[in-house]
């Protein structure tokens, strides 16, 4: 989910090969009701929420400004949480 535009979402998930649904808050309705918007500028924090099979929030990852280190543990979360579940 980005604030960005559907346009821009579609383009993103093309040019990097995504394979799950993007969701654009073009309004940022979402961001307000997760509350990760910043405080003084119209753009949402990096948060990524993982969510379970039941659809409960297992996981949130909170990295501004180091993606990788975002990417990697967002990644580990989610293969240790798929191993679990087999």
């Amino acid at each position: 989910m980005s604030s960005d535009s559907l346009p821009t979402q579609c383009e993103f998930a093309q040019a990097h090969g995504v394979r799950f649904p993007m969701i654009a808050d073009p309004d940022r309705a979402i961001a307000r009701a997760y509350d990760v918007l910043f405080t003084f500028l119209p753009i949402a924090h990096r948060v990524t929420y993982v969510l379970d099979r039941r659809g409960t929030i297992a996981g949130v990852f909170k990295h501004e400004f180091q993606v990788l280190k975002h990417l990697d543990e967002v990644t580990r979360f989610v293969q240790a949480l798929a191993r679990q579940k087999r």
